[in-house]
C-alpha cells in the first residue's frame, strides 16, 4: 500500500494491471465534491532478492550493489523529466508527478508515477472491432507521438500494442517512456534484449542505429493489426502457431527477408506499412512527419478510400444493408428492363434533335455577332457531352451533369482551372501566383538540405491537377537545412557521447589526451560547445581522456644529484632529497631511492631519493668543562711570572 507520505489526498481503489516491472492503480481524489481519477504505477528497484543475488555473482559487493542499483533509479528519474517536457501532447501519455521512496523493510527503493488514467489497447481491441481505418487513425496517432520525440531528440526503442493506450475520446497515445528500458538493467532483465517481436534489426544486432527504429517498431504494430494480430512470416489465421513458427518468423524477419504484405491491407496501405519495416534504415521513412502524411494521403483520397471500403473488418450490419439494397435492386431491375431499353431509346433520339437545334441557334448567332468563325459546334464536344449523360433504369429524366450554354462551352469545366507548377518558386511569389489564379493557399514549412530556405519544395495537388477555383493548394516552402542544437556530452562517457551525438545526426571526431583528474574515457572538452547550431551531419570533436599518463621508473642510483634531479625530471617526477653518510658510496652520489626501477608509475609522482654524505669521520672527544672563572678572577688581571720565579702552587694534585 501507499503511504500517506508519497501522494497525501489521493485514494487507491483498485488494482488495474499488473506487468513485468510493476503494478497499476486506479486512484482518486476528492476536491470541492467532485471526484477527479488518475493512474499510479508502483515500480520497485530490485523487484526480488533474486536480482541483487544476481548482481552479487557478477562481483559486485558491498556498497558497490546499492550503487547499481541506485543508477538505475537515477536514470529513471532522468526519463521522467523527459516525460514532464512531453506533457500536454494530445497522443503522449501525460505524467504528472513522481515520487522515490526507500524501503522500509529492506533493501531498495519504491518508485511511484501518477498520470492520466487511460485504458490499455490491448484492453480496447478486447472490447472493440478494429476496422482498418481505425487502424491507420492509430498510425497517424502515433505518428504524431513520435514526432514530438523527434523534436525532442527522444527515441523511445520500445513500441509495441503493450505501451499505446486509448483516451476517453477515442485517441490512441504512446506512453512508458524508456521505464522498460531501464528496469532491464535489473538483473531480471539482463537476459533480454527488450521485444524483439518489434525490435529493428539493428537494435538486436547491437549495431548503431537512430530514431527510424520506432518507425521499424510502428510499422509491425500496424502490420500485425493488418494481418489478423499476426506478426509477418508466421502461419496465416486460423492455423495453429507453434514455438518453432515463431522462432522462424523472427529470424527470417531479422535476416532481411522480404516480407509478404499484410492479409488486410491493399494497394498504398500495403506499401506504406512494408516501407516503415523494410529492414535497411535508409529505405524507410526519415521521419515520423513523412510517415503520417502518407498515411493521411490513404484515409482521405478518393481512390484510397475506395480500398479502405473494402474493408473487411467493417461492421456487419452496414453490410447486411448494403446486400439488402442491392437484392432491391435487381428484383426492380428485371421489371424495368424492357422500359428502360424504351427510355434509353426516346432519349436518344431526343438528344439528337437537342444537338441539331442547338447546332441551327448556335450557327445564326455567330454569324450574327462575327464572335467565331466555325458555323456549327464542334462535333467533338457534343458527343463528350452526350457521354457524360447518366441515363436511369427507373426511367427518370435524363440529367446533365455538363449544361451547355449557346455556344456549347461546358459550365462546370469552366469553373476549374489547372494548379500551375510552383516548384522553386519563392514563397511569396508562388502565394501571388495562386491568389491571382483564384485558388486558397495553406503554407507548411519543413526542413530541406537541398531546397533553399524561402522556396518551394513542393505542392499539394500538384501542378497541372485541374480543380475547382476557391480550391485550398498547399505549398511546402524549405526551412533550409535543419539546424541541430549540439548536446552536452563533457563528462559523459564516450559511449554515451557517441549514443547522443548519432542520434542527432551528428559526425564525431575523437582525440584522446591524458588527463590527470579525469577518469580514463570520459570526455574532457568539446567543440562545438552545448546549444551551439549546427548543420546535420556537422563534425563535433570530442576530447577524451585517456586517464593519467604513466611512466616507468628510472634507476638513478649511482648517478650524482644533479644527473638524477635531471633524469626524474625529464621523466615528469617529482625529486624529494635527503643526505646521508654512507660507508662505501662516494660523496655526492644517489644512495638509494623510494621506488624501484622499472615500475609503472603515474607522471607527477614523489620519489624520495638519498643522496651520501660519505664516510662519517670519527670526532674525538671534549675535555671536561673548567669552573666558571668568579667575579674576582675576571677583573683580576694575572700578575705576569717574573722570570726565574717559581709557581706557588706548582706540585698540587687534588685528592679525592
Amino acid at each position: 500500500m501507499i503511504g500517506k507520505h508519497v501522494f497525501n489526498d489521493w485514494t487507491i481503489r483498485e488494482c488495474i494491471g499488473k506487468g513485468s516491472f510493476g503494478s497499476v492503480y486506479r486512484i482518486t481524489r476528492e476536491d470541492f465534491g467532485r471526484e477527479y481519477e488518475a493512474a499510479l504505477k508502483v515500480i520497485e528497484v530490485p523487484k526480488e532478492q533474486a536480482e541483487v543475488d544476481a548482481i552479487r555473482s557478477e562481483g559486485l559487493e558491498g556498497e558497490s550493489v546499492t550503487e547499481y542499483f541506485m543508477g538505475i533509479v537515477e536514470e529513471l528519474v532522468e526519463e521522467f523529466a523527459l516525460m514532464s517536457k512531453l506533457k500536454g501532447n494530445s497522443n503522449i501519455v501525460s505524467y504528472e508527478y513522481h515520487s522515490v521512496v526507500p524501503k522500509e523493510d529492506g533493501f531498495g527503493w519504491n518508485i511511484y508515477i501518477r498520470m492520466e488514467l487511460l485504458k490499455p489497447f490491448t484492453s480496447y481491441i478486447k472490447e472493440h472491432t478494429m476496422t482498418v481505418r481505425d487502424v491507420i487513425k492509430l498510425g497517424i496517432d502515433m505518428c504524431q507521438a513520435l514526432e514530438v520525440c523527434q523534436k525532442y531528440n527522444i527515441i523511445h526503442r520500445d513500441i509495441k500494442l503493450e505501451n499505446i493506450f486509448v483516451s476517453n475520446i477515442g485517441d490512441f497515445k504512446l506512453g512508458d517512456f524508456g521505464i522498460a528500458r531501464q528496469l532491464e538493467k535489473t538483473s531480471s532483465g539482463l537476459s533480454k534484449k527488450g521485444t524483439s517481436t518489434y525490435m529493428a534489426p539493428e537494435i538486436y544486432k547491437g549495431l548503431p542505429y537512430n530514431s527510424t527504429v520506432d518507425i521499424y517498431s510502428l510499422g509491425i504494430v500496424l502490420y500485425r493489426l493488418l494481418n489478423n494480430n499476426r506478426s509477418p512470416f508466421l502461419p496465416a489465421a486460423p492455423t495453429p502457431i507453434r514455438f518453432s513458427d515463431r522462432e522462424k518468423a523472427n529470424v527470417m524477419r531479422l535476416n532481411g527477408e522480404k516480407m509478404p504484405n499484410p492479409c488486410n491491407a491493399r494497394g498504398r496501405l500495403a506499401e506504406i506499412v512494408l516501407k516503415a519495416c523494410a529492414y535497411d534504415p535508409k529505405e524507410r521513412y526519415g521521419s515520423a512527419y513523412e510517415m503520417r502524411q502518407d498515411l493521411q494521403s490513404v484515409l482521405y483520397a478518393k481512390e484510397e478510400r475506395k480500398e479502405i471500403e473494402k474493408d473487411p473488418y467493417e461492421n456487419k450490419e452496414k453490410e447486411k444493408k448494403t446486400e439488402e439494397k442491392e437484392e432491391k435492386f435487381v428484383n426492380s431491375s428485371s421489371e424495368s428492363d424492357e422500359k428502360g431499353r424504351l427510355l434509353k431509346l426516346l432519349a436518344a433520339v431526343t438528344g439528337v434533335i437537342c444537338i441539331a437545334v442547338i447546332g441551327i441557334v448556335g450557327t445564326r448567332i455567330v454569324n450574327k455577332n462575327n464572335d467565331i468563325t466555325d458555323s456549327t459546334v464542334s462535333e467533338n464536344s457534343l458527343e463528350e457531352d452526350l457521354d457524360e449523360q447518366e441515363y436511369h433504369a427507373a426511367g427518370n429524366e435524363i440529367e446533365n451533369k455538363a449544361a451547355v450554354t449557346e455556344k456549347g462551352i461546358n459550365i462546370e469545366k469552366q469553373d476549374e482551372k489547372a494548379i500551375p507548377d510552383l516548384v522553386s518558386l519563392k514563397q511569396d511569389e508562388a502565394v501571388k501566383n495562386l491568389n491571382i489564379n483564384g485558388f486558397q493557399v495553406k503554407v507548411l514549412k519543413e526542413f530541406s538540405e537541398d531546397v533553399k530556405s524561402g522556396k518551394v519544395i513542393r505542392q499539394e495537388p500538384d501542378s497541372g491537377e485541374k480543380v475547382k477555383k476557391g480550391s485550398e493548394v498547399t505549398i511546402y516552402v524549405s526551412k533550409g537545412a535543419e539546424k541541430i542544437s549540439v548536446p552536452k556530452v563533457t563528462g559523459l562517457s564516450v559511449k554515451q557521447a557517441k549514443s547522443l551525438l548519432n542520434e542527432r545526426k551528428l559526425k564525431i571526431k575523437l582525440i584522446w589526451k591524458y588527463h590527470n583528474s579525469i577518469a580514463k574515457g570520459k570526455i574532457i572538452a568539446q567543440k562545438p560547445k552545448e546549444k551551439v547550431k549546427v548543420k546535420k551531419n556537422a563534425v563535433v570533436t570530442l576530447k577524451a581522456s585517456k586517464g593519467i599518463k604513466k611512466v616507468k621508473t628510472p634507476s638513478v642510483i649511482g648517478l650524482s644529484e644533479a644527473k638524477a634531479k635531471t633524469l626524474l625530471k625529464k621523466n615528469k617526477l617529482k625529486v624529494k632529497i635527503t643526505y646521508q653518510y654512507h660507508d662505501f658510496i662516494e660523496k655526492g652520489l644517489v644512495a638509494d631511492q623510494s621506488i624501484e626501477k622499472g615500475k609503472k608509475i603515474a607522471v607527477h609522482t614523489l620519489i624520495n631519493i638519498s643522496v651520501s654524505l660519505g664516510r662519517k669521520e670519527a670526532v674525538a672527544p671534549k675535555a671536561p668543562d673548567t669552573p666558571p672563572k668568579t667575579t674576582e678572577e675576571k677583573t683580576t688581571p694575572k700578575k705576569e711570572k717574573k722570570k726565574g720565579e717559581q709557581d706557588s702552587n706548582a706540585g698540587w694534585h687534588l685528592v679525592n
